[in-house]
């Protein structure tokens, strides 16, 4: 099993990890968990505390044969027992590959960086190919043959449980790349005779090789032991400046996984195997240490643990998009569970204006979470989400005015004014447009889920639901709905609000009631017009008559660059509706003032068409 908890960085140590050689293991009962256990044992390791008990052959779990109190250690074994990266690199199916990849191009090479090649491809060669000569055979043939993560499933149990949720785009991004990765094993591999009597380079067994390895991997960097020279870097590298470089030093890093299912931007680490530790199931919150001391790598309990009952290891909190895709379980409501909801662009003009502002928010990234508690307990969402969707849905005049109000902020004062600026709303009709949009995303994808679900249930009757896919499921739904309804909730309040102008407004002035009936001729308004009768006749009014600013020369030239292109449609409606009708009636009705009413509506104005809280809500407003 896997623990990937941040745990003490320390540095590695080659000597002490070599110290210890691994005794082999005879040809006889090579899967049999016993002799593992006494292989273990005779290895220097340190497994007294701990028997294991039996579901099925492979589903089994750690039971304490005594107590413990905290402090004390539960396991331990040697760093001579742990297959890291660095050894498969060794070997000699990684000279192998390292040997091909010298001739190959950057996105080749590329490949390899995650470290997967070199794991997957030395445990089939150690496990079929070498058997019972490997040193790591007793451990290998006790690991499961098939594992239960859906990269394992096939399409149409895939189609069934995870169609339309993060996942079932996850896996075939993780497929695809997956393959890459074997093809290139199966190039290096082609002309050797590295697997002539086994034949087990097969993708069957790579996918056994990386589901092992994610399903029980640690982190590498919790094995290293501090250097003695570490504190000189300088010294270190020039004591080492005629080593050949490694095909790692050939490529450069990428800081982040394309591929990553928690958060892409996560500290780049490669993985290694604890044989025996790796058994032990997780648990939240178990209290648990790990310590490097003297080439021994122990399990230390954090608090006092009872004779019989199951040892739990921590593999830290994820949420059940993790859990399923790495070990094939997800915890029902889990408390760290999480959605991720991706913010698209879509064809937006303004995106580049758009994203730099994002930039010095330092909110570019598109892809954010829905946190279980934060919607689920806390009831809110997250302020970084509501700030990127105000900011891409912002309309010209609203990002003019954003621009100039961020970029006369200092660098130096950036990092404190963003706390502010992040939680800060834009405008009244800024923010209805932000929550309609993303009450629409969340929407969206919750229907899909929902929606592909019942149609696949009706597509594959045979095909028995998987109880763990159920559960990962309903989180999904639980989250997005949660979200929805806390947008919802906002997006109803702001609705209320007395500065929105809507038509039941205008028809209750009490200055256009008096002027409307005036007219000698019959007039069938429509909806817009109405509204822009309004606005002239209240040019004057003190919510109105700065909306464009107070500077009069610079709202004329706002007013000709939203007007430009529809003049005579303006005039035209002027002619058919005001003069000469009402023109005589209130000097605020001419053109002018018409073309500043046109311009207040197409940057004040949204349409709300939506369903809020089980009730269908439309309606044409100023947003002021």
């Amino acid at each position: 099993m896997s623990n990937k908890r941040e745990i003490s960085e320390i540095t590695d140590n080659i000597e002490l990890k070599n110290k210890t050689k691994i005794q082999k293991c005879d040809s006889e009962n090579l899967s049999d968990i016993n002799e593992f256990l006494k292989w273990l044992n005779e290895n220097g390791s340190n497994m007294e505390n701990i028997h294991l008990e039996y579901l099925t052959p492979f589903n089994r779990y750690a039971v304490l044969n005594k107590d413990l109190k905290a402090g004390e250690v539960i396991a331990s074994i040697p760093q001579s027992l742990i297959i890291t990266q660095e050894i498969a690199e060794d070997s000699i199916i990684g000279q192998t590959i390292s040997k091909y990849l010298e001739n190959q191009p950057n996105e080749v090479k590329d490949l390899t960086l995650s470290g997967r090649i070199y794991l997957c491809s030395f445990l089939i060669y150690e496990k079929y190919e070498t058997r019972e000569k490997s040193p790591f055979s007793r451990y290998l043939w006790t690991l499961p043959e098939e594992y239960d993560d859906p990269l394992w499933w096939t399409e149409e149990q895939i189609q069934l449980e995870l169609d339309e949720t993060n996942l079932s785009y996850y896996i075939k991004e993780r497929r695809d790349l997956l393959k890459s990765e074997y093809n290139v094993i199966e190039e290096a591999c082609k002309n050797t005779d590295l697997f002539k009597s086994s034949n087990a380079l097969t993708w069957e067994n790579f996918l056994w090789a990386y589901s092992s390895i994610y399903s029980r991997g640690f982190p590498s960097r919790a094995t290293r032991t501090k250097k003695n020279n570490d504190s000189n870097d300088k010294d270190h590298n020039e004591d080492n400046s005629n080593k050949k470089p490694t095909i790692k030093d050939m490529i450069k890093v990428k800081s982040t996984e394309n591929f990553s299912i928690g958060n892409p931007e996560v500290e780049k680490c490669n993985f290694c195997l604890w044989p025996g530790i790796d058994m032990l199931n997780h648990r939240r919150g178990q209290k648990i240490t790990w310590k490097v001391e003297n080439g021994m790598v122990h399990f230390i309990t954090d608090e006092d643990l009872e004779a019989g009952k199951e040892c739990f290891n921590n593999y830290g909190p994820k949420g059940n998009e993790e859990f399923l895709m790495g070990y094939g379980f997800c915890i029902e409501n889990n408390p760290d569970d999480y959605c991720r909801v991706k913010v698209n662009t879509g064809m937006d003009p303004l995106v580049d204006r758009k994203s730099k502002i994002l930039v010095k928010l330092d909110n570019i990234f598109l892809l954010h979470f829905l946190h279980s508690k934060e919607i689920l307990v806390e009831k809110k969402l997250s302020d970084k989400l509501l700030n990127m969707v105000r900011i891409l849905v912002m309309n010209e005049w609203e990002l003019i005015n954003y621009e100039k109000k961020i970029n006369a902020i200092e660098d130096d004062q950036l990092p404190e004014a963003r706390k502010t600026l992040i939680k800060e709303k834009i405008s009244l009709r800024n923010e209805v447009v932000m929550l309609t949009t993303l009450k629409h995303l969340l929407e969206t994808k919750e229907n899909k889920i929902v929606n592909s679900r019942r149609i696949n249930i009706k597509k594959y009757p045979k095909i028995k639901p998987n109880p763990m896919a159920t559960i990962y499921r309903e989180g999904q739904l639980k989250l997005l709905r949660g979200a929805r309804i806390l947008a919802e909730n906002m997006l109803k309040d702001i609705l209320n609000d007395d500065k929105i102008v809507r038509i039941e407004k205008i028809l209750n002035d009490e200055t256009l009631a008096e002027i409307l009936p005036k007219a000698n001729v019959e007039i069938e308004w429509d909806e817009e017009s109405l509204f822009m009768f309004y606005l002239m006749i209240n040019r004057n009014n003190t919510n109105f008559k700065n909306l464009l600013g107070e500077d009069k020369s610079v709202e004329q030239k706002i007013i000709e660059q939203y007007t430009s292109d529809g003049i005579d449609e303006l005039n035209e409606i002027f002619q058919q509706y005001f003069e000469p009708n009402y023109t005589q009636l209130n000097k605020n009705i001419c053109k002018e003032n018409l073309y500043w009413a046109a311009t207040i509506i197409d940057i004040y104005s949204f349409i709300v068409q939506c369903h809020i809280l089980n009730e269908d809500v439309q309606f044409f407003g100023l947003f002021i």
